[in-house]
């Protein structure tokens, strides 16, 4: 009967000292695997680089997301009726007493502001349970699509093959909880930053957009890092990311009056492109 022992080692300088004392004989035979290669790269690596980074300016952000945006319209446009398709059903069916109620009223004549009012978010503890809950969900499917989408661009910024089911990539156990944590802190920071005033929210706008793509391309890294990073990022880079995104909500929006509302099915992509590049340009680079 012969034995074989397998033995991993995690560093390069080990595996290449313990070859000099493998043996084997009749009876046992011991295998070295040689130490991992792992693409992650860390939070102080990832700091140094937003730390030692040139500067960047608005219309090279611009033009890259424009070119990119070229090649990854389509998946952009696919993702926004995926949402659609997800979010009419659920809005119907949690504003299903407030629309019979707008029709009822339309069909009779009668209007009642309070009473609309009254149904436009439930009154009972379960019925807020549930709004809110169904409300987080769909925020966190919108949040992790992005996700997706965001590998879907790198994929094919770097010459590699695209596929459309990255978009589920990080529905994953192991991410899908991560993901959801992050996407309600995001939005804790943006109530609170509100609610301080108009200044504090248009600061945290940039910071908070770089949560999904740090998340999209570290989707390992601690919560804790991901916060820090996106804000260390997002303020060395606040000044071109938020004009850039600006400039492409404006066209956005200026697409989306124009076509009747259709335009934001496929110039939806635009805005989050400008996040990545910057990300590019500094990390990737």
């Amino acid at each position: 009967m012969r034995f074989k022992i397998v033995v991993q080692v995690k560093d390069e300088k080990k595996y290449k000292a313990l070859q000099h004392y493998i043996f084997f004989n009749t009876s046992i035979i011991i295998v070295l695997r040689k130490p991992k290669i792992s693409n992650m790269i860390n939070s102080q690596e990832l700091n140094n680089k937003i730390n030692q980074s040139g500067s960047l300016s608005v219309g090279d952000i611009m033009n890259a997301s424009f070119k990119l945006f070229k090649k990854v319209w389509t998946y952009g446009f696919l993702i926004q009726l995926l949402l659609l398709a997800i979010t009419i059903p659920v809005s119907l069916l949690l504003y299903n007493p407030l629309i019979q109620e707008l029709v009822s009223q339309f069909s009779s004549g009668n209007f009642d502001p309070e009473r609309i009012d009254a149904l436009s978010i439930p009154s009972s503890f379960s019925g807020l349970l549930s709004f809110y809950g169904i409300s987080l969900l769909l925020g966190a499917v919108k949040y992790l699509f992005y996700c997706g989408f965001y590998k879907i661009v790198r994929d094919i910024d770097e010459d590699r093959e695209a596929n459309f089911k990255d978009v589920f990539l990080y529905f994953k156990p192991n991410y899908f909880g991560k993901g959801m944590l992050l996407m309600i802190i995001a939005s804790l920071i943006s109530f609170f930053a509100a609610a301080m005033c108009l200044f504090p929210l248009i600061y945290a706008f940039v910071p908070v957009s770089f949560f999904i793509v740090f998340f999209a391309f570290n989707p390992d890294l601690a919560i804790s890092e991901h916060i820090n990073l996106s804000f260390n990022l997002g303020t060395k880079k606040w000044g071109v990311s938020f004009v850039a995104s600006l400039l492409m909500f404006i066209i956005l929006l200026i697409g989306t009056l124009l076509s009747c509302g259709l335009g934001s099915l496929f110039l939806g992509a635009l805005v989050l492109l400008p996040f990545y590049v910057v990300y590019k340009q500094v990390i990737l680079k």
